[in-house]
């Protein structure tokens, strides 16, 4: 049994692979993808791994969302793809791996392996029925759970600006000696230093009272710890006082518990007892308490964070982001000298997060780092222009919902809504076929757009070909669409 299903899973990578070379072609693939390995698979995330801490920042920045989209189209859909390096991996791996040697009732080495990872990196995935008769007498320690730390992300090497310097001086009295019992709550869009601020607050716990006391946990380890301590009897309850021990929990990307019921209710409980019992707890995320509610996370979790220190954190301007490239290549010590021209070229003309500044800069380091030389404007604009183009903010599925809506004279309520009537219909076909031909979206997420299922997206987009085919007015709405994106108009 466990044979077919390691086959299965290697079946799935391997059809991923050969589909990344179409995708991206050999040049792409051979230099930045040849060395991904399958970490771990279930049936919403995928974690792949790569050597070089240069590549995996890279293949974050520029290449992770539609890597997803060509799993989700060749294997299946998920909801998150991470990318990681394998000496990052391994501290962690090995303490969620032991959830699943307790489950599988077997050591860590008698699990089974994915055939292209090192020993050790696939967790168990599923219950066998051997394992079910001992699950109540197992616990899940936090140990198990916490990640370690990023030691680069200190306070020191946080660039603050009017931006962020809220959200750093709440992280900063919450970890020091003096801050009081509360929860804070940090947001905004993805690149805008959460993580590094909620790394930074642990590593400065950690100089100040030893490694004891303090946990930093990302969501997929929450949602693994509570999945399996409702496995045993008083797991869950076993759980949260073993959390409740730290003085200091650092939670992240909390936005991702949409649709983990389970850990929404855990991580309520879990900041109730921390208010009561004293405890302070430094939570990030995506969107304000009001958005979390919207988007469907625990109305009673998003009051507490609203009712604590909750501080939006922005996106800084170019003179903050130059200011964090110095210090990320202080940090590195480059064998090459690169001028202010240089940096602030990137922090220039990469702006639509930290992380793609940090990418180029990535690139350029990658190009010139080991060479003994001064990398000046020509040579960063040089080597960074295919990359310059590869940037530009594509439009969004709400600005194509928001034309779509326009192009058929009706509203974004009724392009979402569940009418029927023809013009409707229609207008959801030419919004599927925009977002699949021109925006390069997956059906998954053109169809939560709209809030339906992939499998109507997908059903949409026949009929949008169709109808562009004989339908001249319905050719003429979706290349006004086209046109409102920035993009080309079409002859069908």
């Amino acid at each position: 049994m466990a044979s077919d299903h390691l086959g299965g899973r290697i079946d799935d990578f391997e059809r991923f692979r050969e589909a990344l070379y179409r995708r991206f072609g050999e040049a792409v693939v051979s230099s930045w993808m040849s060395d991904l390995k399958l970490e771990r698979k279930n049936d919403d995330s995928v974690i792949l791994s790569t050597e070089s801490r240069v590549k995996c920042e890279t293949l974050g920045q520029r290449f992770v969302m539609l890597m997803k989209e060509t799993w989700c189209e060749e294997v299946g859909p998920i909801r998150r793809m991470t990318i990681t390096t394998r000496s990052r991996l391994s501290a962690g791996a090995a303490k969620v791996d032991a959830i699943g040697a307790k489950l599988n009732g077997s050591g860590i080495d008698g699990a089974p392996r994915f055939a292209t990872s090192k020993p050790g990196r696939v967790p168990f995935i599923g219950k066998p029925p051997e394992a079910a008769a001992g699950a109540a007498a197992r616990t899940v320690a936090v140990e198990e759970l916490s990640s370690p730390l990023d030691e680069r992300s200190t306070f020191d090497s946080f660039a603050a600006d009017d931006a962020n310097r809220m959200a750093l001086a709440a992280v900063r009295m919450a970890a020091s000696e003096t801050g009081a019992s509360e929860v804070v709550y940090i947001y905004g869009p993805s690149g805008v230093g959460k993580t590094h601020l909620l790394h930074a607050a642990g590593n400065y716990w950690r100089k100040s009272n030893g490694a004891e006391g303090c946990a930093y946990l990302a969501y997929h380890n929450i949602t693994a710890g509570c999945s399996s301590a409702a496995l045993s009897s008083g797991g869950l309850l076993a759980l949260r006082q073993d959390l409740l021990s730290h003085r200091l929990l650092l939670i992240d990307d909390i936005h991702l518990l949409v649709g983990a019921p389970r850990s929404q209710t855990e991580i309520l409980n879990l900041v109730n007892g921390a208010l009561a019992g004293g405890k302070r707890l430094i939570i990030a995320g995506e969107m304000s308490p009001a958005k979390l509610a919207e988007s469907g996370i625990n109305g009673r979790l998003t009051d507490r964070l609203a009712g604590g220190v909750s501080v939006a954190i922005a996106p800084g301007g170019a003179e903050l982001r130059a200011e964090v490239l110095r210090k990320r290549i202080e940090a590195i010590s480059p064998k090459c000298q690169l001028t202010n021209e240089a940096i602030d070229y990137i922090a220039t003309h990469f702006t639509n997060s930290m992380r793609e500044t940090l990418g180029a800069l990535n690139q350029l380091v990658l190009a010139y780092g080991e060479r003994e030389m001064t990398v000046g404007l020509a040579e960063a604009a040089g080597e960074l222009r295919g990359r310059l183009t590869e940037s530009r903010r594509a439009p969004t599925l709400d600005e194509a919902a928001k034309e779509t809506a326009a192009a058929f004279a009706i509203t974004e309520a009724e392009l979402r809504g569940r009418g029927q009537p023809q013009r409707l219909a229609r207008a959801r076909h030419a919004f599927v076929y925009v977002g699949r031909e021109a925006l390069r979206e997956s059906f998954p997420r053109i169809s939560r757009a709209l809030g339906r299922d992939h499998t109507t997206a997908m059903s949409g987009y026949r009929r949008a070909e169709a109808l562009l085919e004989r339908d001249k007015k319905f050719q003429a709405a979706v290349n006004q669409i086209l046109s409102a994106l920035g993009f080309p108009v079409r002859e069908f």
